[in-house]
């Protein structure tokens, strides 16, 4: 959600017309020709990559996080082991979002740039075979492991690529697809468990300030103190402010009164205004998250949910090692033996849905 105004590469930086907006970004491979009259031709703008492969189009209303941008884009070119980094955080930080611009951004530094839909790891070979005949070193049909190292061999004798891995669920669903050489991989991920993989950066909410320049970018005449208290409302998280912002102005709805429904109805509130550059609403990343969870393990999801209801403030673990004797029956059990409560801790802070501080 955030924005740069370095825009589509050409002698121009106009501001495109809302009804065109990004065409450029869809096609990383048009150059403007207008040309100011009485000025010197400018320099030649270095091409954008020569491969181009599903990388979603540029989110228009993407603000804030140069920081992490450009801390992104210093580690990747350092040239030291940090090709491969993981941004990981809760669903709705931003992630994709962050990669999707950073992909755009830096589309000239690179000879090829391929988007990975990594949340399901079974369709992963059929991507990388799009990718192989894009490179005409895989033909339809080859098994499996041949494809990807004739990928692998190939993207190896190439100096500059991008490769972003979207979602991916588990450090293990990916690192056989990983090529390894000189070019450069970012993974989003709501798992926190990248280490033995990739470098991880963590994606946070946005600072209050960006929060507060979002909504009253997208809310005409929402006041400044009125923007704070619904960003303090929905803690900050990028696709909370969409919706609020994106519902707000579809609704002509004023500020107390989206605050006061958001009080008495939030899971109906947090399924409105779901801006196009997110497949989901809140509400429903949320549910899906926790709904696995339960499936995978029922006890870490009732922590989750009493944690959720003592919010926003944080949770101190020795509530619960202290009282075990009045949790539920899952809980009780793993609560009172000191191993079995780290390791739920450590599957909870996996499922994204909760972060626990290891100084706790």
């Amino acid at each position: 959600m955030s924005g740069d105004e370095s825009g589509t590469p050409g002698p121009r930086q106009d501001v495109a017309p809302a009804g065109d907006a990004y065409v450029a970004a869809r096609d990383m491979y048009v150059v403007g020709r207008d040309i100011h009259v009485h000025q010197p031709p400018q320099a030649p703008v270095a091409p954008p990559a020569r491969m181009w492969g599903g990388v979603p189009a540029r989110n228009a209303a993407f603000t804030g996080r140069e920081d992490l941008l450009r801390q992104i884009h210093d580690a990747l070119g350092s040239g030291d082991r940090v090709a491969v980094q993981a941004l990981r955080g809760m669903g709705g930080v931003g992630k994709t979002q962050i990669a999707v611009e950073y992909a755009h951004r830096h589309a000239a530094d690179y000879e090829i740039v391929w988007w990975l839909n990594a949340e399901n790891a079974a369709l992963l070979g059929e991507q990388f075979a799009a990718l192989g005949t894009a490179l005409d070193c895989a033909q339809a049909g080859m098994p499996l492991p041949l494809m990807r190292q004739a990928v692998h061999n190939e993207l190896r004798q190439r100096g500059s690529w991008l490769l972003v891995f979207d979602n991916a669920a588990d450090p293990e669903d990916i690192t056989d697809w990983l090529p390894g050489g000189t070019g450069h991989v970012l993974i989003t991920s709501r798992t926190r468990t990248w280490r033995q993989v990739a470098v991880p950066v963590d994606v946070s909410v946005l600072p209050r300030v960006e929060a507060v320049t979002l909504l009253q970018g997208w809310v005409d005449g929402l006041q400044e103190t009125e923007a704070r208290l619904i960003a303090e409302a929905v803690g900050d998280l990028p696709l909370a402010l969409a919706q609020a912002a994106g519902f707000m102005a579809d609704t002509g709805m004023p500020a107390t009164e989206y605050l006061n429904l958001l009080d008495e109805r939030t899971p109906e509130v947090l399924d409105e205004g779901r801006p196009p550059s997110y497949p989901l609403s809140l509400a429903a990343v949320t549910k899906i998250a926790y709904d696995l969870l339960r499936d995978q393990d029922p006890a870490a999801a009732n922590l989750a949910a009493i944690c959720a209801f003592l919010a926003p403030e944080p949770v101190p673990p020795k509530w619960f090692t202290t009282a075990a004797s009045e949790l539920p029956t899952l809980l009780r059990v793993s609560a009172a033996d000191r191993l079995a409560w780290r390791q739920l801790l450590a599957r909870l802070a996996r499922s994204a849905l909760a972060r626990v501080d290891p100084t706790a």
